[in-house]
C-alpha cells in the first residue's frame, strides 16, 4: 500500500469509528485512494486542461482526454469503479460518466448540469444504491 493509501485508509479509519454511519462512503474513499495516488503526477498539467474542457462541451472533453492519457486512464478507472458501486454494472464506462465523474473530481460541474442538479443525481445515486 502506497503511502498517500496508507494515510487515507488511516483517517478514514478513525471518521468510521467517530461517525459510524459514514463508514460506507468512507470504504469509497479509501478505495478511489490508489487511483488518485496514480493521476498525482500528471495532475497539476491536466486538471486546468479537463477543467476548462468540461466547461467547454463533449468536443472539447474529448480533446482534453487526448492531451493528458494518463491523468484520464486513472480517471476511467475511477468512473468503472464508480459506476461498479452505485449500478453493480461493469460494463463500459460512458464518456458522459466519465466526464461526470471527472469533472467531480477536477471540481466543476459535469458539463450542462447546475450544482443542483448534480447534488440531486448524487443524491439518487447513493440513495438507490
Amino acid at each position: 500500500m502506497s503511502i498517500l493509501s496508507t494515510l487515507i485508509s488511516g483517517v478514514g479509519s478513525i471518521a468510521s469509528i467517530v461517525y459510524p454511519p459514514a463508514a460506507p462512503v468512507i470504504g469509497f474513499i479509501q478505495e478511489a485512494a490508489p487511483f488518485i495516488e496514480k493521476a498525482l503526477p500528471y495532475a497539476e498539467k491536466a486538471v486546468p486542461i479537463i477543467q476548462e474542457a468540461i466547461k467547454d462541451g463533449p468536443a472539447a472533453f474529448a480533446a482534453a482526454k487526448a492531451a493528458a492519457p494518463e491523468f484520464m486512464a486513472q480517471m476511467s478507472s475511477l468512473a468503472a469503479n464508480v459506476k461498479k458501486t452505485i449500478t453493480g454494472s461493469s460494463e463500459p464506462v460512458t464518456d458522459a460518466e466519465l466526464a461526470a465523474v471527472t469533472a467531480h473530481v477536477v471540481g466543476v460541474d459535469p458539463p450542462g448540469w447546475t450544482h443542483e442538479e448534480t447534488l440531486r443525481w448524487w443524491d439518487r445515486a447513493v440513495g438507490d444504491h
